[in-house]
């Protein structure tokens, strides 16, 4: 007999997802309020009064963090009649509405938004380090064998953030590529560091140097062969000991790179697990 799922209260889920969700549109209206108008409407002859772009910008931005298309956007809408009146909008608006957003707002209030959501994000250097596999062929898994020829796939390599769970990093490399060197490739463009967790794949002396050099603490998962040994690097040594002596406290600071795995899990929910592009260069 296979064991019982426990009970998972979806409803005390959905409140808190609910809750997050109000907190973020609080926080993007007092930063769109304080910007410009995103774009100019100029009304011509006889028509229905056009939405308030702040308004409108608030929902366009909002639809990325729901995360589902554009109809279905729109029927939460009706449903959430909260963030129509947050948003000081007369009524729901329609999804062509919606898209033209995007159409009419130039790319550098977009960018001037980013740059205003960071100031106000809480200032974290604990990042976390991991890679994924992206298959080229839908028809096969992305390491398949067929025809005792394996399928050729890529390598997503990221650093996220862990608290403000963005991604600081990122390299696409071929799939056969191990992540060690890729790590170091990556870190020349952090400044610093205070944390950095990783699986085993990362463990080496050079990668704890690199993490020391920029001020930073690593937590790499160690092997079960693993030696304290620190053969002219005293972070290995430590990092080491401290796996040893005190396995609870280490592995509490190594599974915050959970996050990241998660991450990618919602990157691959909503943009899929399959790349087309045959070179690098085309990412």
């Amino acid at each position: 007999m296979g064991k019982k799922n426990k009970d998972f209260n979806w409803a005390k889920y959905e409140s808190g997802r609910n809750d997050e969700i109000r907190k973020l549109a609080k926080l993007l209206k007092t930063v769109i309020w304080q910007l410009g108008e995103p774009y100019k409407m100029n009304r011509v002859g006889r028509g229905r009064p056009f939405y308030p772009p702040k308004g409108m910008a608030l929902l366009a931005v909002l639809m990325f963090r729901v995360s589902i298309s554009e109809r279905e956007y729109v029927n939460w809408l009706k449903t959430n009649t909260w963030l129509i009146e947050l948003a000081e909008l007369p009524n729901p608006p329609d999804r062509r509405s919606i898209k033209r957003v995007f159409e009419r707002t130039p790319e550098e209030y977009w960018r001037k938004l980013e740059e205003e959501i960071q100031k106000i994000s809480p200032d974290s250097k604990v990042y976390g380090v991991d890679s994924t596999g992206l298959k080229q062929s839908k028809r096969t898994g992305a390491w398949s064998e067929k025809k005792n020829r394996r399928k050729d796939f890529k390598k997503l390599h990221i650093i996220a953030d862990l608290v403000n769970r963005a991604i600081v990093v990122q390299k696409m490399t071929e799939g056969r590529r191990h992540d060690s060197p890729v790590f170091k490739e990556m870190m020349d463009e952090i400044e610093s560091v205070d944390k950095m967790a990783g699986d085993p794949a990362y463990l080496s002396r050079d990668n704890c140097e690199i993490v020391a050099n920029k001020g930073g603490k690593p937590y790499f998962k160690p092997k079960k062969n693993v030696t304290s040994r620190p053969k002219g690097s005293q972070i290995w040594k430590d990092m080491i000991t401290e796996w040893f002596e005190k396995p609870k406290k280490f592995l509490s600071e190594y599974h915050a790179r959970s996050i990241i795995e998660a991450m990618i899990w919602s990157f691959k929910c909503i943009l899929g697990d399959t790349v087309r592009c045959k070179k690098i260069r085309t990412y």
